[in-house]
């Protein structure tokens, strides 16, 4: 007589965005760094703007209204810097008219640190830190294959936390929107990873279940924990070595997808 029931092969690949597929925190902060070069020639040290701009932006973010709406929903202060929030509606079409003063104040403000008033320089610095952002937009080098591969035999969705407009516009700069049978952004939906709702919103939307489905993600609380919450297995892409929480597999490249899929379904 078998004991326990036999594991069902994984059909179906939910994917984080940022950092599993993307980048975002080494390109953010390489934006950061080509903008604050345009302050050179006042005396200031970019190294040093970087750090201040980060700074005056975080105060003023976590002082905006709806500042835990944000922070619920996966908003951060530096994608606050650069997004182009014109298309929100609900709750996040606050940041429509909020957001280009925020921009500019936090570039005005960080300037001033070193004795600098100059709008016209604060507001070239917004204008060029989003054009550098944008830029910066690209998959991982491994990411492409690894999609073309597993998309052979699996369905993919997408579930990434952030306002529409950014992650739309992220999606839209690396062109891969068409790879994915269902996109889910938490800011149209108004709650975010780890939320399990959202997995379960995501399950509804492919017509999967959570026996054949996995979440990669580089994030252990929003998309490994999440993940289990729904009672899906999951695949932390662990790119800094760290050790704690575990999830079902573990890969330091997205090159190792396959053969952990392969050792979930066995």
């Amino acid at each position: 007589m078998m004991i326990g029931s036999p594991q069902m092969p994984i059909t179906t690949i939910i994917f984080d965005l940022d950092d599993t597929l993307m980048p975002e925190v080494p390109t953010v902060e390489a934006a950061y760094l080509e903008t604050c070069r345009l302050a050179a020639s006042r005396g200031v040290d970019p190294v040093k703007l970087v750090a201040a701009v980060q700074e005056r932006a975080r105060e003023l973010w976590h002082g905006a209204p709806i500042f835990e709406r944000c922070r619920n929903i996966g908003v951060s202060s530096w994608e606050g810097l650069w997004g182009d929030f014109s298309s929100e509606s609900g709750a996040l079409a606050y940041l429509r008219d909020w957001t280009p003063g925020y921009q500019r104040m936090s570039w005005s403000n960080a300037l001033e640190d070193f004795g600098i008033r100059d709008e016209a320089l604060a507001t070239e610095l917004t204008t060029t830190f989003r054009q550098n952002v944008l830029a910066t937009h690209a998959l991982f080098p491994d990411a492409e294959p690894v999609l073309t591969d597993l998309r052979r035999d699996h369905r993919f969705a997408l579930l990434t936390n952030g306002a529409s407009s950014v992650q739309r516009e992220k999606i839209a700069n690396v062109g891969i929107e068409s790879r994915f049978d269902v996109i889910v952004v938490t800011g149209e939906f108004g709650v975010g990873k780890p939320d399990a709702t959202v997995f379960y919103e995501t399950l509804a939307r492919m017509d999967a279940t959570p026996q054949t489905t996995v979440m990669v993600g580089n994030s252990l609380e929003r998309d490994i924990i999440g993940a289990k919450n729904a009672g899906l297995k999951s695949i932390w892409l662990n790119l800094d070595g760290q050790e704690s929480v575990e999830p079902d597999a573990t890969i330091r490249s997205l090159t190792e997808l396959r053969a952990a899929l392969t050792r979930l379904s066995a």
